[in-house]
């Protein structure tokens, strides 16, 4: 096995025991991580790694906030199920941020891309 394909394995393992751990929050740490590690040796790579960590940064922070929104209504309402608001409105704010981080991540690439030095 080269080196390459097994530093590749070890980000698969992280990314699967991740999302098998925390669901889909664990999934987007572990591609935070690997994107945060990546060098890009291009303008076209480097774009789409901003745009990954771009998406992948508002949908931690918009989950988070949710949760926390959602586990503060859940104690206002009913205290026995805010656990469940809390998941609930983490879900949904995460759900949002995805996509609202697509959106922005596609606006700040298309940015770099257009004003990288044409070769």
């Amino acid at each position: 096995m080269t080196a390459a394909a097994s530093h590749r394995t070890r980000w698969i393992v992280a990314a699967v025991l991740g999302a098998a751990c925390l669901g889909l929050g664990g999934l987007v740490v572990v591609a935070e991580a690997a994107l945060l590690r990546w060098r890009p040796g291009s303008v076209r790579e480097e774009t789409w790694r901003l745009a990954g960590l771009a998406t992948c940064t508002t949908a931690l922070v918009a989950g988070v906030v949710g949760g926390v929104v959602g586990l503060l209504r859940g104690l206002a309402v009913y205290p026995p199920t805010a656990f469940f608001a809390f998941l609930e409105g983490g879900a949904l704010g995460a759900a949002l941020g995805l996509l609202v981080g697509a959106g922005v991540g596609a606006v700040l690439a298309a940015d770099l891309r257009r004003r990288a030095p044409q070769s």
